[in-house]
């Protein structure tokens, strides 16, 4: 509930900001990409970041699908790329002038992202007063002058239009996130869709590594400090289970591709997960995302057991278990997919070698 809260009372912030005059739908927007990562929100998370960048950045799409690539199998990422598209490109239609004046019935894809489209809308407001027709100008440019100020009015009200569509997206996104808080559902609909994967993958391969992953998941919400940390032990020894099975120990040291020689022992199963995942991907962007969180939720997990050996249950909060069990189904959903050869980061790879 504590983390639950957390979340809910940004939700309620975003929302009351609809409310205020003159609001900035940006800010609105940085908000929902906030809770939507925050709850690994990945199908709202993607469109809502599409939002915030403009579609010539190239760079800041791959590294949206980068980050979002990992946890998507190959046909769901293209399934749901082509719906942000289609979604995208439909409410983003703005007028056309030639180079005559004429207003054409045919329309552009506004690639402007949504901080753009409201400082574009602030500049023709306050420029379309200076755009009147002046006293001695040739009918020519009489007409050209009267046709740009037209056109201002459009692509400003084409602009709004936009605006409005999107940020009934957001409310909507908002509104339907809020339900769900309020009635316990901590965890979005992708990340129970992805525990289902992982729940029926592991019964197969390692049943011992979805026992303890289930122990762990069940600890979620107690209140009690040693049931965090019961918590935390089950996720370690289900990441140990998992390792021993989709990448076993070896007895002497393995040079990854990165040229480094490790240690990949019983006891070193974070690094062998990591060699692992090193060995599927090769320097693949995506890969290496997935490599940090490797490594990340390693850290975080050997400083809690370390805590829970020593008796100091209270410095675990609620919020830190819960991120760790769940970074945890994640993860293993992640490698799972590429041990399948069915992860979206192989559409980026066979990009890359085309």
């Amino acid at each position: 509930m504590q983390v639950i809260n957390k979340i809910l009372k940004l939700v309620e912030k975003a929302l009351d900001e609809f409310d205020t005059p003159n609001f900035r739908l940006n800010n609105i927007l940085q908000k929902a990409i906030r809770i939507a990562r925050l709850r690994n929100d990945f199908d709202n998370l993607w469109w809502l970041e599409f939002e915030i960048i403009s579609l010539e950045n190239k760079e800041a799409k791959r590294r949206i699908c980068e980050e979002i690539s990992p946890h998507y199998t190959k046909d769901r990422f293209r399934e749901t790329q082509e719906r942000i598209s289609k979604a995208y490109l439909g409410e983003r239609k703005v007028r056309k002038m030639d180079h005559t004046g004429t207003i054409l019935d045919e329309k552009n894809t506004c690639g402007l992202s949504i901080s753009e489209i409201e400082d574009r809308i602030d500049t023709f407001v306050e420029k379309t007063e200076e755009m009147f027709p002046q006293v001695g100008l040739s009918p020519s440019d009489l007409f050209f002058k009267s046709q740009l100020r037209t056109y201002a009015q459009l692509v400003t009200d084409d602009f709004r239009s936009i605006l409005a569509n999107v940020s009934q997206r957001i409310h909507d996104f908002l509104s339907v996130t809020e339900k769900q808080l309020l009635y316990g559902q901590l965890n979005p609909d992708i990340f129970e869709q992805n525990r289902q994967y992982v729940d029926a993958r592991l019964s197969k391969i390692a049943p011992k590594a979805l026992a303890q992953l289930k122990t762990a998941y069940r600890h979620l919400g107690k209140k009690e400090p040693e049931s965090r940390s019961h918590a935390l032990t089950s996720c370690r020894r289900s990441l140990k289970s998992f390792a021993d099975v989709i990448y076993p120990p070896h007895e002497e040291p393995v040079v990854g591709p990165d040229g480094v020689e490790r240690e990949l022992t019983e006891d070193k199963f974070i690094s062998r997960l990591w060699q692992y995942v090193t060995e599927k991907v090769k320097g693949n962007k995506s890969g290496n995302l997935l490599l940090a969180l490797i490594n990340d939720l390693g850290n975080r997990i050997d400083r809690i057991y370390d805590l829970s050996c020593k008796g100091v249950h209270n410095d675990v909060s609620e919020f830190e278990v819960n991120q760790c069990v769940i970074q945890t189904y994640i993860l293993i959903g992640d490698i799972l997919r590429l041990a399948d050869q069915d992860s979206a980061i192989n559409v980026e790879i066979e990009k890359k070698n085309k």
